[in-house]
C-alpha cells in the first residue's frame, strides 16, 4: 500500500504527496475511502468535546471559505463590468 499522506484539512491520501487541487484533479474512488476509514479510525480515539470542537472549527472554515467565495464572485464580476467598459471606450473611439 502506498504512503498515506494528509492534505490541510486533514484529509489523508495515498496517491503520492499532496499537491494542490485544480479543476483538473482529480480524486479517485478509493482516496475518499481511505481518507473516510482512516478518520473514522482517528475519530474512535477523540472525546465527544474534541469532536464537537473540530466541528466547531470546521463550520468557521466553512463559513469562511463561503465568505471569501463570495467575494470573489463579487470581484470577478467587476472586473468583468470594467472590462466592458474600457472595451467600449477603445471601440468608442477613433483610430
Amino acid at each position: 500500500m502506498p504512503p498515506i499522506h494528509s492534505n490541510i484539512l486533514g484529509i489523508a491520501f495515498a496517491h503520492g504527496p499532496v499537491r494542490p487541487m485544480h479543476s483538473c484533479s482529480k480524486i479517485l474512488p478509493t482516496d475518499i475511502l481511505l481518507a473516510t476509514t482512516t478518520k473514522k479510525m482517528d475519530n474512535q480515539d477523540k472525546t465527544k468535546e474534541q469532536l464537537i470542537n473540530e466541528l466547531e472549527a470546521s463550520r468557521k472554515h466553512t463559513a469562511r471559505f463561503e465568505e471569501l467565495e463570495s467575494r470573489h464572485q463579487h470581484t470577478y464580476a467587476e472586473l468583468l463590468d470594467e472590462n466592458e467598459l474600457y472595451r467600449s471606450i477603445l471601440e468608442a473611439s477613433p483610430n
